[in-house]
């Protein structure tokens, strides 16, 4: 089971721009988990195993959004997504083992993109309206012409 987490690690996203990546980095790892949102966050974690059925489901679910509540909102909210989470790569119920090493991974992951500090804007490429382009070309034309006049002296 660990092992299957340990290659599908956090990958970064590399269809959007860096400042995009940073911003969404951020916000991933800036606000605390409440104990009310972890429970339900617990929750919805554990609803995507309808076979679990665990000796003592309140002592589970109490672990589970227990631990939760110990990493950032946005990370414990995408642990509990079934399209990027903790369920996406595993059959079984997880583990607190599990839930904790996937959340150190990826909280590691959203905390060294959000260190970085937010990257320069990108440049933007004028537009230069068709009168202008005509100004410059003429300026161009006269300086070459000024440059390739034969020296007399």
């Amino acid at each position: 089971m660990a092992q299957d987490l340990q290659t599908q690690r956090w990958q970064p996203l590399t269809s959007l721009s860096p400042t995009r990546k940073w911003e969404i980095a951020t916000a991933k790892v800036r606000y605390s988990t409440s104990p009310q949102r972890a429970a339900q966050l617990g929750k919805q974690l554990l609803g995507q195993w309808p076979h679990a059925n665990p000796p003592d489901p309140q002592t589970y679910s109490l672990s589970i959004a227990k631990t939760l509540e110990k990493y950032p909102l946005g990370v414990a909210e995408e642990c509990s997504d079934p399209q990027l989470g903790l369920a996406r790569f595993r059959e079984f119920p997880p583990t607190v083992a599990a839930i904790t090493q996937w959340c150190e991974l990826t909280t590691r992951a959203y905390v060294a993109v959000a260190q970085r500090g937010q990257p320069p804007a990108e440049k933007v490429e004028q537009q230069f309206s068709d009168e202008h382009r005509k100004t410059m070309l003429g300026r161009l034309r006269d300086l070459w012409k000024g440059l390739l006049k034969p020296v007399t002296q």
